[in-house]
């Protein structure tokens, strides 16, 4: 996956320190995104707290 991030990013730009910060952002958004989906299960699945609770700011009163 790595690899075809970075060539994809290499081929698009033709920079290669720029198809390198490609593979640093892909990583970061993938850990966030994972980060959050795992607390977000973790609040609902396993604590059962309600969405509303869990998650105060999504949801418009």
């Amino acid at each position: 996956y790595t690899f075809l991030v970075f060539f994809h990013a290499l081929y698009k730009t033709k920079n290669i320190s720029i198809a390198a910060m490609a593979i640093i952002s892909t990583y970061i958004q993938m850990f966030s995104y994972g980060y959050g989906f795992l607390k977000s299960w973790f609040l609902l699945n396993v604590l059962r707290i309600k969405p509303e609770e869990a998650f105060p700011n999504h949801f418009h009163k």
